[in-house]
Formats: C-alpha cells, structure tokens, sequence
C-alpha cells in the first residue's frame, strides 16, 4: 500500500518543515549575532518566521490535524533560543577566549 500525495500536498508538507527548520534557526542565529552587524536583520527574520509559525498554527488548529502542537513548540523553542542568556555572571561569553584583562580564579 503505497502513500499517494499529489505535488501541491507534497510542497505543502516541504514547505511546513522549512519553515519549522528556518524558525529554529532564526531563534539560534539572533542570540548568536547579537551586538553585531547583522543583528537587526536576523531580528526582522525571527520575527517574520514566528508572525508565519503562528498563521500556520491557526491554520493548522482550524483544520483540526494536530499539527498545531508541533507548531506551537516550534514557537516556543524560538522564543527561548532568542531570549536565553549564555554568558556567565561575569559578562562573558561561555565560548569566547579569556582576555588578557580577565583573571580566572
């Protein structure tokens, strides 16, 4: 028994995980760029993928598929990659080099 999709359900399907995946990254990317050039950029993207995340969850959730679920944690996995401090009490970034100014105890 075979699964037949037609081409337009198939771009829809690949078009869902995309942006699930470029939502993810959006979130990783704006706390990784931060401070630098590209920050306002990937800020305006995390934004615009999560405005697009939360159509798809009402679309999903009015088509009534469950596929709102994995949507809204998407979201939420966003949300907390974009705001989650990494550095350390002492302001600095957990993966960058010790300066020559910092003492480590």
């Amino acid at each position: 028994m075979a699964l037949e999709l037609e081409f337009s359900e198939l771009l829809w399907i690949a078009g869902w995980i995309v942006l699930h995946i470029a939502g993810i990254f959006a979130g990783w990317a704006t706390r990784l760029v931060t401070g630098s050039r590209i920050d306002l950029l990937l800020q305006v993207t995390f934004f615009t993928l999560l405005c697009g995340l939360s159509g798809v969850a009402w679309w999903s959730h009015q088509l009534e598929h469950g596929l709102w679920i994995p949507t809204g944690f998407t979201m939420v996995a966003m949300v907390l990659m974009a705001v989650t401090d990494l550095r350390s009490s002492d302001g600095s970034h957990p993966t960058s080099p010790a300066t020559p100014t910092q003492q480590l105890y």
